[in-house]
């Protein structure tokens, strides 16, 4: 070894830092970086390998490398890109370091993983990595320009997970950071971070979990995020059965504007999880709005799904009507608005002249009576009823055996149709009605 090697060998054993400096950085061998985390170099200070303002060359290869001691590698350059898989190390730092990318697939970091102020210059992957203690990449910069920059696929985090400040930029149908499957242990933190991806989405967390809270202000990924209607900024995030228990820095209009205007297609799983949020923080107005845009969002961005034509109209009119079974006051108001309407019906009817002495509603002919009561004009009360004898459902009024529509008229029988609409209306309210408070149409399309 060299003079500065053996140099390196001692402080790394008494415990010190090893530096060096921007104006004079000291060069360093991967090769001995990684004999010294195996042991090879005699007992080494718990503290760890600890290297300040270095240049580290060659290939810095741990694959496989279970470390007797941790990793610190403060403001160095890292000119290839350091290898890592299935390796075991009892913590990992780079802080405002330089890196020509890290591959850690199926690493096992017992402490944290702090890549703060870092800039990697190509890819960063972790995928099925398992961090006992906490990751941050606070102020970082991942970018790669052949796909994704930030890879975490199924990785286990015990800790939180902070990006604060963060600037992530990728290309590529698979996001420019990528989260399939992770578990994360604590609260989940973008304040801050700056996310690009010019032909795929900027952030998948499909399937992931948070057990903490999330942090991702809608900033993030749209500058207008406070809307909740439609939005042309082209930024779009994965969100699919991406599981959480709450949410922070924004509320619940803005991360609705994230899943109605800013996911990749239309998906149940988060209107859903929102909404149950939103619930079990008592809010059930909030989740109620929450479901009646899903339903809004299918027939929007996955009408196929819906069905034909007459079903999408269907759907239309029960989200009109309805809500979509989550506003059953509207419905009672339709139906009570339907039910006055059939009572006017049958008093105007008793209004229009059929011909000299006749309306088209006017007393019948009573069994038995001495004398036709033809042409004998009803009272209001009468013909309001008649109207709603005619007009409902269930439940007539009998007022009809004293005074009914002259169907043998024109106007008689126009009266006579156009109660019948409302009758029919009538019956799809009441089901309605029925069908939102007794929960029957509250299902996940």
């Amino acid at each position: 070894m060299t003079h500065g090697e053996n140099d390196l060998v001692q402080a790394m054993s008494d415990g010190e830092w090893f530096e060096g400096s921007a104006d004079d950085p000291v060069v360093v061998r991967a090769g001995l970086i990684r004999e010294l985390l195996l042991g090879r170099h005699g007992e080494l200070d718990p503290r760890g390998v600890r290297v300040r303002g270095a240049r580290v060359v060659g290939v810095l290869d741990l694959d496989q490398v279970r470390a007797v001691v941790g990793l610190h590698l403060a403001d160095c350059v890292v000119e290839e890109p350091i290898r890592a898989t299935r390796a075991v190390l009892p913590y990992l730092t780079l802080d405002g370091s330089r890196i020509a990318g890290l591959v850690a697939d199926g690493a096992r970091v017992d402490g944290g993983l702090f890549l703060r102020r870092v800039r990697a210059e190509g890819e960063v992957r972790l995928l099925d990595a398992h961090v006992g203690g906490q990751f941050d990449a606070d102020d970082a910069e991942f970018t790669s320009t052949s796909g994704t920059a930030l890879y975490a696929t199924r990785m286990r985090l015990d800790g939180g997970f902070f990006l604060r400040r963060a600037r992530i930029r990728g290309v590529g149908e698979r996001g420019a950071a990528r989260f399939v499957g992770s578990r994360f242990g604590g609260q989940v933190v973008f304040a801050g971070a700056r996310l690009e991806n010019p032909t795929g989405p900027v952030l998948d967390l499909h399937e992931s979990t948070v057990d903490g809270t999330v942090f991702l202000p809608a900033e993030v990924v749209c500058p207008d995020g406070s809307r909740e209607d439609d939005c042309d900024h082209p930024a779009r995030v994965e969100l699919d059965n991406f599981g959480f228990s709450s949410i922070g820095y924004l509320d619940w209009r803005q991360w609705l504007h994230l899943v109605r205007c800013h996911t990749t297609a239309y998906h149940a799983s988060p209107y859903q999880r929102l909404a149950a949020v939103e619930r079990a923080a008592g809010h059930d107005g909030n989740a109620r709005r929450i479901l009646i845009a899903q339903q809004g969002d299918l027939l929007r961005r996955s009408p196929a799904a819906v069905g034909g034509p007459v079903t999408r109209f269907s759907h239309r009119l029960w989200g009109a009507l309805a809500g979509y079974g989550y506003r059953t006051r509207r419905t009672a108001a339709a139906l009570l608005l339907a039910v006055t309407a059939a009572g006017l019906l049958g008093y105007a009817a008793g209004q229009v002249d059929t011909r000299p002495g006749h309306h088209a509603a006017e007393r019948t002919v009573q069994p038995g009576s001495p004398s036709p009561a033809v042409g004998v004009a009803c009272s209001s009360v009468e013909l309001v009823g008649l109207g709603l004898d005619r007009g409902l459902p269930l439940g007539p009024t009998g007022l009809r055996s004293r005074c009914d529509l002259d169907t043998g008229t024109r106007w008689g029988q126009a009266f006579t149709v156009a109660i019948w609409v409302i009758q029919a209306a009538l019956w799809g309210l009441a089901t309605l009605a029925l069908a939102g408070y007794t929960n029957l149409v509250r299902k996940s399309a």
